[in-house]
């Protein structure tokens, strides 16, 4: 798996779905989206994605506190500086990792597997926040991988 190349599709997929983002007041952001969830709250949770692998996991509530109290713009900032810390560690990272999905369950993973997992999760809410752009009237855009490749490596 090319770690580089993944790192710069999310790099892309992020840069596209930004500007979309920013274009939403505040007050529609917190669009409800089902019985627990608003969009407001799926972005935090995109954003705290990028943390997984990087945050120190004794100070993981407080880093979901402190993006909640976030203003939009601090969110897209904050956004911003996670994805770039991701790649930092990413790019370094040796052939297992250890990562906490949550206080009590610690797993460790090849290296590969764990990018693919990560990869496919946020595709996920990558998806879910480009349906949530449509829904609140406006036009989304397309992150596909096989588009990216298209975009930036073809000749």
């Amino acid at each position: 798996m090319n770690i580089e190349l993944l790192c710069q599709y999310l790099d892309w997929t992020d840069k596209k779905i930004r500007p979309l983002i920013e274009a939403i007041p505040q007050e529609k952001s917190y669009f409800h989206l089902g019985k627990e969830w608003d969009f407001r709250k799926l972005l935090e949770h995109y954003v705290n994605s990028y943390d997984y692998l990087w945050f120190p996991k004794n100070q993981s509530k407080e880093r979901i506190k402190a993006l909640s109290a976030m203003t939009l713009e601090e969110l897209l900032d904050a956004w911003e500086e996670s994805r770039q810390q991701f790649v930092r560690v990413a790019t370094k990272l040796s052939e297992t990792i250890k990562i906490h999905f949550s206080e009590d369950q610690l797993v460790v993973l090849a290296r590969d597997d764990y990018f693919l997992a990560h990869s496919d999760h946020l595709t996920f809410h990558r998806g879910q926040l480009v349906r949530s752009i449509k829904q609140l009237g406006y036009e989304g855009v397309n992150t596909d991988y096989y588009t990216f490749l298209a975009e930036t490596l073809a000749h």
